[in-house]
């Protein structure tokens, strides 16, 4: 009979001391059990980075090829564009949107082919889904207010010029603003609503860039408004930043034969043409300035028997 014993390794009982003690080998059957578990949990997370990271890599390689595709066709869009070839463009454009459906210059850029296409119902659409999306994009409302003008809409032309004028410009937004106000005022005056067109452009004015270009610009405006002192301000304000700048001066001169100011008219129509001597309209107005001049009795200078003889011939 065997002698009972302890295991020396656990210090299990043992029936038998000689025999290999069972609860050692079973333990041993468990520690390797959860070593291989925990090797294979090792295993797979590693191999789950692995596919996380080769999902990443070729989505991230296919939305370059998708947006590289995109631009392609989106150059070869303007190229045509550019070149007078708006049908193409239109194609193009469209191919660039099967790649970049979320990109807004896509879509706008569309619309302006259809517009050189004369296809203006297809822009008009997409300009609405654009509006839908983005109500207060500047660019997308004063598209739409030009498709209006142009359908002699009034109502809904001045609505989005307005959206226009306060919406959302990604580029120099003051200098946008202005430019939409002009051409609102503009609109304004072929519509023969100058107390409007007045009034925005007092606002132009008062937020215009100094620069003699765009004072000029607001200065004739104001004058086909009827506004002749407000145009002749503007004039001024662009000699004051620039005397040398002709146009500046024509318009100064023009403004102040129409107020019948002719000596200030003179004045100014012959400082035009010294700066720049090509300027048929001002050379014909300073001839018809000469000449009221020179018939005007009331000149300062004159002798008795001299006053006398342009009364009479005026009278005659």
């Amino acid at each position: 009979m065997a002698e009972p014993g302890k295991c020396p390794q656990c210090g299990a009982l043992l029936d038998d001391r000689a025999a290999p003690c069972p609860f050692c080998r079973s333990a041993g059957r468990v520690r390797l059990g959860v070593r291989q578990e925990s090797l294979l949990l090792l295993l797979l997370g590693v191999l789950a980075v692995i596919l996380f990271a080769l999902t990443s890599f070729f989505a991230a390689a296919f939305h370059r090829h998708q947006d590289h595709l995109g631009r392609m066709w989106f150059a070869l869009g303007e190229s045509n564009l550019s070149g007078g070839r708006p049908q193409q463009a239109i194609e193009d454009f469209r191919n660039a949107l099967q790649f970049a459906r979320g990109d807004p210059r896509y879509r706008l850029r569309l619309v302006d082919a259809l517009l050189a296409a004369n296809r203006q119902d297809e822009a008009r659409a997409y300009l609405l889904t654009l509006w839908d999306q983005q109500p207060a994009n500047g660019m997308v409302n004063l598209q739409l207010a030009r498709l209006a003008a142009a359908r002699g809409d009034r109502s809904e032309a001045v609505r989005y010029f307005n959206n226009a004028i306060y919406g959302v410009w990604e580029n120099d937004p003051m200098a946008q603003r202005l430019a939409v106000r002009l051409e609102f005022a503009r609109f304004l005056l072929a519509q023969r609503d100058y107390s409007n067109a007045q009034a925005d452009l007092i606002i132009a004015a008062a937020n215009a860039p100094p620069q003699p270009e765009a004072l000029v610009g607001i200065g004739r405006l104001f004058l086909q408004a009827g506004s002749p002192a407000r145009a002749l301000e503007q004039f001024h304000r662009a000699l004051q930043i620039d005397p040398k700048s002709a146009p500046a001066a024509a318009g100064a001169g023009q403004t102040a034969f129409q107020n019948g100011d002719y000596r200030d008219a003179q004045r100014h129509l012959q400082r035009a043409l010294s700066l720049d001597p090509s300027d048929a309209a001002s050379s014909a107005l300073l001839e018809t300035t000469n000449l009221i001049l020179a018939a005007d009795p009331s000149a300062p200078g004159l002798r008795s028997r001299e006053r006398a003889q342009r009364a009479w011939a005026d009278y005659q």
